[in-house]
């Protein structure tokens, strides 16, 4: 994986080809929004892409405890409220945990359990959009919001 992660680190428009890109085609949908930690401090960034056969997200962040931390899909594009209570209900869909170094830096690329973003009565990415959550001992303490364009 690290490959990977060193194309990453390019330019805006590199990454979100490399992470969109599945047998050759481009993403049809790449949202970029920054994670930012319950204080309102930006501790890193997520990004959100589309192609025809899945639906990923990669997500880099900075200043977490060592370990492994849960990341948690929800119903609303707000990072606000206590605890990010403003996020709404957590929403089915497993991701795995999102594992942090010893000096705080960690890289999650998954891809999104169904639904879909788009598309399907059920879609994830609806009017009200959605945010995936960083949970540190049960404790929320970052968040990224997306609202479809």
């Amino acid at each position: 994986m690290l490959p990977l992660l060193l194309v990453l680190s390019g330019c805006a428009a590199d990454r979100a080809t490399s992470l969109g890109k599945v047998g050759g085609e481009a993403p049809r949908l790449v949202l970029t929004t920054p994670l930012v930690a319950t204080n309102g401090a930006t501790i890193g960034e997520a990004v959100l892409t589309e192609v025809a056969s899945v639906d990923r997200i990669f997500i880099r962040a900075k200043g977490l405890p060592a370990g492994r931390h849960p990341v948690t899909i929800h119903a609303v594009a707000r990072c606000s409220g206590d605890g990010f209570a403003d996020a709404g209900a957590e929403l089915p869909g497993v991701l795995p945990p999102i594992e942090a170094e010893s000096d705080g830096r960690a890289d999650l690329f998954a891809d999104l359990p169904a639904p879909r973003l788009r598309g399907a009565a059920d879609a994830r990415l609806d009017a009200d959009g959605m945010a995936l959550i960083v949970r540190v001992a049960g404790q929320p303490i970052g968040c990224a919001a997306f609202r479809a364009r």
